[in-house]
């Protein structure tokens, strides 16, 4: 798995372009995400806080190799994805063991 991996490159274009056909709702706020708003706000220039954007529920620095898994990857708006930043939390069962060893 490469240095960009779930951040640029061809494949990464390719699942982001899959999460936005799947959904419609950010996975933070419940509310319906507008995937017409640009992320650049063509009069400032300034990061539009209603745009849509495909985030890593598991952060990749927590787990590298749900990079460019398409089940670690949710819409959410650009305020929500800032706002949880890295005061997220490991999803429950992420990392428990599959069974008592």
């Amino acid at each position: 798995m490469g240095k960009y991996a779930g951040r640029s490159g061809r494949p990464w274009e390719r699942l982001k372009a899959q999460v936005r056909l799947r959904e419609t709702h950010c996975w933070q706020c419940g509310q319906p995400i507008d995937w017409t708003i640009p992320y650049l706000d063509p009069n400032t220039g300034a990061a539009n806080p209603d745009a849509g954007t495909v985030e890593h529920k598991v952060p990749r620095s927590i787990a590298p190799h749900l990079a460019e898994d398409p089940t670690n990857l949710a819409a959410s708006h650009r305020r929500c994805n800032l706002v949880a930043g890295t005061n997220r939390h490991m999803p429950d069962g992420v990392g428990a063991p599959s069974r008592a060893w």
